[in-house]
């Protein structure tokens, strides 16, 4: 409805702003944000072309790769939940790429942003109990368990590995908008948390799959 839109379009203004007052010049983050489009561009025809070897391959079309058929695409609450999780799960084991395993402390990173909810937002911080914004969350959430991440969202894209919405696990990063601007970690089931904005703080969310430019992996 028009006060979701609004609020949403609030949400990707002011963390965009936020983003903006990092410490990039104007060329490094064109730069960057063209950088950002291919290797999107570049996950999508791999991810293209994974869903080929598996229609060639096995001889269907209900690959978890692009029904949402799996858990994961079951949990978005839109329009692409597919078919039965059997399927999809099926699909996916026979892409006949390598998918890489959970991250190991993915279930300690989770713990310690859930830790977090209720506590304030605030631009460019990762202060337990104090305040955070998207990206430090997430970056304090995985420091927590053995893993280092930069304080931004687009550098944390760029320094985990990318796997399909499909493929999410808890602990993965969720990353939204073009260019990317926003940043939550995956709780599983559908939710996820982040540092949105002052009005929310750190907040417990459903993930707005259909807003997902990509998902990574840190580890």
């Amino acid at each position: 409805d028009n006060k979701q839109a609004a609020e949403e379009a609030a949400e990707k203004a002011e963390q965009a702003y936020a983003d903006a007052k990092n410490d990039y010049g104007d060329a490094l983050v064109a730069r960057e944000q063209a950088r950002q489009r291919k290797l999107l561009a570049d996950a999508a025809a791999a991810q293209a072309a994974a869903a080929a070897r598996v229609r060639v391959g096995n001889g269907n079309t209900g690959g978890g790769n692009t029904g949402g058929g799996n858990t994961v695409g079951g949990d978005t609450g839109g329009d692409t939940t597919g078919g039965s999780g059997s399927s999809g799960s099926s699909g996916s084991s026979g892409a006949g790429r390598s998918v890489p395993s959970p991250s190991p402390g993915a279930s300690g990173a989770v713990a310690a942003a859930q830790s977090q909810v209720g506590v304030a937002y605030r631009y460019a911080s990762a202060s337990p109990g104090e305040a955070f914004d998207c990206s430090g969350l997430t970056a304090w959430a995985w420091e927590q368990a053995g893993v280092s991440l930069p304080h931004q969202s687009r550098a944390q894209f760029a320094s985990t590995t990318h796997v399909s919405p499909s493929e999410a696990q808890p602990g993965d990063l969720i990353f939204f908008y073009n260019p990317i601007s926003h940043v939550g970690i995956y709780a599983g089931g559908g939710m996820m948390v982040d540092a949105a904005n002052e009005r929310t703080g750190v907040r417990t969310a459903a993930v707005n799959w259909s807003k997902v430019v990509g998902v990574g992996r840190p580890g």
